[in-house]
């Protein structure tokens, strides 16, 4: 799996619902992602999103996230759940504004096996299908 970037730093800011605001906001570098473009790969929060434990809202922000960053939906399927335990579930507190600096590059590094058992796991399917389809 090739995961080139044009840069590996990002800017992520969360803002949380307020009474004017009726939902959680995450932006990528000034960025607003919508929860309904990763709901409709895995929809593991109608309420969309939310951060600072380990439960569905944070894991719907880390796959947007990825889907963002990477611009690839299998790679940010990849990689989202390991996304939300390094990252999401420890932005604190829980429910409140927050702004970070993440280095993608160094979280790509740390997680280079996940990435590696996927390309191999997509090499036996690919194998798998060539014999049962091989007709010789």
């Amino acid at each position: 799996m090739n995961y080139p970037l044009d840069r590996t730093d990002f800017t992520i800011q969360g803002k949380a619902l307020t009474e004017i605001d009726d939902r959680n906001r995450i932006l990528v570098d000034g960025t607003e992602l919508l929860p309904e473009a990763s709901q409709k790969i895995r929809n593991h929060s109608p309420d969309g999103f939310n951060w600072g434990y380990g439960g569905s809202g944070p894991a719907q922000t880390a796959l947007a996230i990825c889907l963002h960053i990477f611009d690839d939906t299998r790679l940010a399927q990849v990689l989202y759940q390991a996304f939300k335990r390094d990252f999401v579930a420890a932005w604190q507190p829980a429910g409140e504004d927050f702004m970070i600096e993440i280095d993608i590059a160094a979280f790509l590094a740390d997680h280079h096996d996940i990435i590696e058992r996927e390309e191999e796991s997509q090499v036996l399917l690919k194998e798998l299908a060539g014999e049962f389809y091989d007709t010789e």
